[in-house]
């Protein structure tokens, strides 16, 4: 093989390593921002005053309109704790997804929504009660249909089990009797009928 060609191939296997190093490097850099950042540190320690600092960090990027740091829920590992425990209803953990909302699109949107929506049948109370503290913030997106019935891409056009989910949540959501949960209470269970009735629609609609 002429040396010219050896010499070009060992330059781009060390280029190969050096952007595997860098990546690697990037990924470590991440991962030890976020644990030391309040909000990585509770998703891992659910340590309460980390939880306070992290929701003190959050208030400020509101007051001052400023950004909010999301690095440590861009870190796939911490991102998959963190959605586990919102979607099991930890009251904690279901108050700072909603906290993050306002900071949130795409896909990180997309994720904390759907966790939210699983933690109903989880801690329905819980979740009804965070929801009406928070209501503004999910009308101001208009998120509410996503909320309680974005059920992930793995139930595309599965329409069936869909309606099944739908009305478990719905049935989690009629179970809470505080009478000051009752208008929230109500507007979700509306909200829930609406697409159990809309896929119930769909699946009469394909058996004819």
């Amino acid at each position: 093989m002429p040396q010219w060609l050896i010499v070009t191939d060992s330059k781009k296997w060390l280029l190969a390593i050096c952007v595997f190093l860098a990546t690697a490097h990037i990924g470590d850099a991440i991962a030890i921002e976020s644990t030391n950042d309040p909000c990585g540190s509770f998703v891992t320690s659910k340590n309460k005053k980390d939880y306070r600092k992290c929701i003190g960090l959050i208030r400020e990027a509101h007051e001052s309109n400023s950004s909010f740091n999301l690095n440590w829920l861009k870190n796939h590992k911490l991102q998959n704790k963190f959605t586990c425990h919102v979607s099991s209803g930890e009251l904690l953990f279901v108050k700072l997804a909603f906290e993050i909302l306002p900071f949130l699109d795409g896909e990180l949107a997309e994720v904390a929504l759907m966790s939210l929506g699983q933690s109903i049948t989880a801690s329905p109370y819980i979740f009804l009660n965070e929801l009406q503290r928070h209501y503004d913030i999910i009308t101001g997106r208009d998120a509410l249909d996503g909320l309680v019935g974005n059920l992930g891409p793995e139930y595309v056009d599965r329409f069936e089990e869909q309606v099944k989910i739908l009305k478990v949540r719905r049935a989690a959501i009629r179970s809470v009797k505080d009478p000051q949960l009752r208008n929230i209470k109500k507007i979700v269970n509306g909200e829930l009928n609406q697409q159990i009735e809309k896929i119930e629609r769909l699946l009469k609609a394909d058996t004819k």
